[in-house]
């Protein structure tokens, strides 16, 4: 899940839509993704980004935020089966503030830089291992690292000095 700007909270999950969950409590379909294991909702300059699979084939969508109560049609911001790999998986996505998109994956390299232009290349190459189940900006320039693992050793939050690199803002924080 995550917060939109006007604090409306965006969520999905196996449930074939983004649902939109409104500061009064009501909640709706926000986004139909039929067919979508949703595994990351994340909002970022104006748009609800979703990373799932989707029969097999993994992808990061988006949909503009029209307005408080609406959004816009479904479209494909990255092919990751394509791109990268289908046996690996988004697991979850953050942004920077200069608008690179950071996916958490169970691939050899477990996070993923995507760049405004589509390009895209490893953080820190073989100094990170998988399973990066989750990723979030802390304050300044830190990225934390929820890693999974079935080995207890190295199962951690790792936090990453991204040095003057920060965050997007996250609108649920105050």
């Amino acid at each position: 899940l995550d917060f939109g700007p006007s604090g409306n909270i965006y969520c999905g999950g196996s449930g074939n839509a983004i649902y939109r969950v409104k500061p009064d409590g009501s909640s709706e379909v926000a986004a139909d993704y039929a067919g979508v294991g949703i595994k990351a909702v994340r909002v970022f300059n104006d748009y609800v980004y979703v990373g799932g699979d989707s029969t097999g084939h993994q992808c990061i969508w988006r949909n503009e935020i029209i307005s408080a109560d609406e959004l816009g049609a479904k479209e494909i911001y990255f092919d990751w089966s394509n791109e990268i790999d289908p046996v690996y998986e988004v697991l979850s996505i953050t942004f920077a503030a200069d608008g690179d998109m950071y996916i958490g994956t169970n691939a050899p390299e477990a996070i993923i830089i995507v760049h405004p232009g589509k390009t895209y290349e490893p953080l820190y190459p073989g100094a990170l291992e998988p399973t990066s189940y989750a990723l979030c900006w802390g304050n300044g320039s830190y990225l934390y690292v929820n890693r999974r693992s079935d080995d207890i050793t190295k199962k951690r939050i790792i936090r990453i000095d991204m040095q003057d690199k920060e965050g997007a803002p996250y609108y649920g924080r105050q």
